[in-house]
């Protein structure tokens, strides 16, 4: 059992260079590798986080440094600045869901840090990419296990979730996520100073999202009751009560089937495991509840992609806009970086849209990111 609150394990540092295992013999990389490993199976096997130790007090100053990078993001030309992954290891501290998840059938992180032989390989693959001035990390060790054994669900970053709550709702204002997911636009909504109303299927998903939500607020000095809202239920079965309430409804909903969260009868791929009843009874009333719950003015949001056979992002849009959404821009951004085989300078970036929409009103509302002086007096 994993235990969030022991910060006092030695977390494993690599003992040699790239230059150092590269000029090595074969037998002494072995050595190299063999001895790396155990170090991280050892820390795993005391209870390790493969994110690293867990404290209040790094919470803390995580949730600061979400909206101060936030804060002083930019867009260019349509393409927002890269976000930092601030706050993606508190996510998976508190709702470690995310370790369990699968891409497109692909061993999930959590099976890939409980197996030996996994770690193993995957620190041998890896030692031949860290630069001489690292020394080899956990962080390192993530990044090879998915070099190694491919693709794996990433949680929403947190700054990028605040950068567009700030741009596209007031101070204190309300948020709608109608796929609450691993809680990294939990926790960026709390970060920017915005009330949170999240919905997810999953029993599991939320309660994991209620204990993120609770120590957001209780280190953001903020009352859980009053700036988190949590509905275990699916987003196209309707909330009673919220109707013109929100400001800005935002998610990054399930991609069809290529990200299986869990295996649970509520997981809207199982229920409509095709993608034309998928987007008729998952997509369709999940954007009409969000025009019902957004107040005039008030913005929709949507991160979707294509993938490989499965296009259905043009669809998704046409059902905004057959709703009465107003296009009012698409944004592009820096999913993540893969760095392909062999070299350092191989790199293949990943761009992923966010469409944003408006719900007519006579006032429109501005489109400026705001500063709240008066948020985070610790």
């Amino acid at each position: 059992m994993l235990n969030l609150y022991d910060t006092q394990i030695e977390i494993p540092r690599g003992s040699y260079t790239k230059t150092e295992f590269m000029s090595a013999s074969d037998a002494d990389k072995e050595l190299m590798v063999k001895e790396l490993s155990d170090s991280f199976i050892s820390y795993r096997d005391k209870g390790g986080s493969l994110w690293g130790p867990f404290s209040l007090d790094k919470s803390r100053q995580t949730m600061i440094s979400i909206k101060e990078s936030a804060s002083s993001m930019t867009i260019t030309d349509g393409c927002v600045e890269r976000a930092s992954y601030i706050g993606n290891d508190v996510c998976a501290w508190l709702n470690p869901l995310v370790w369990k998840a699968s891409v497109s059938g692909k061993v999930s992180m959590w099976d890939r840090w409980q197996s030996n032989e996994y770690i193993y390989k995957a620190v041998k693959n890896g030692s031949v990419y860290v630069s001489d001035y690292q020394e080899f990390s956990l962080s390192n060790l993530r990044d090879w296990l998915i070099q190694t054994y491919g693709q794996a669900p990433t949680n929403f970053k947190p700054v990028l979730a605040a950068f567009l709550y700030m741009r596209y709702s007031p101070v204190g204002g309300t948020v709608y996520d109608y796929s609450a997911g691993f809680g990294g636009r939990l926790m960026g909504a709390i970060a920017a100073g915005r009330k949170y109303i999240g919905v997810d299927p999953s029993t599991e998903t939320i309660e994991r999202n209620e204990i993120l939500g609770k120590v957001s607020c209780m280190v953001s000095n903020k009352v859980q009751s009053k700036y988190v809202k949590l509905h275990c239920m699916g987003s196209e079965d309707y909330i009673e009560g919220i109707d013109d309430t929100v400001d800005f409804a935002f998610s990054s909903p399930p991609y069809f089937n290529l990200e299986r969260y869990s295996e649970d009868e509520s997981q809207c791929y199982i229920k409509y495991p095709a993608v034309d009843s998928w987007l008729e009874f998952y997509a369709t009333p999940t954007i009409q509840n969000c025009w019902k719950y957004l107040k005039p003015g008030g913005y929709y949001g949507v991160n979707i992609a294509d993938y490989k056979k499965v296009r259905y992002v043009q669809r998704w849009l046409d059902i905004v806009t057959s709703c009465g959404f107003v296009p009012v821009e698409t944004l592009s951004f820096d999913l993540q970086n893969r760095r392909g085989t062999g070299h350092k300078e191989n790199i293949r970036e990943k761009m992923e849209g966010i469409y944003i929409f408006q719900k007519p009103s006579n006032e429109s509302c501005p489109i400026e990111p705001d500063v709240d002086e008066e948020f985070m007096q610790f």
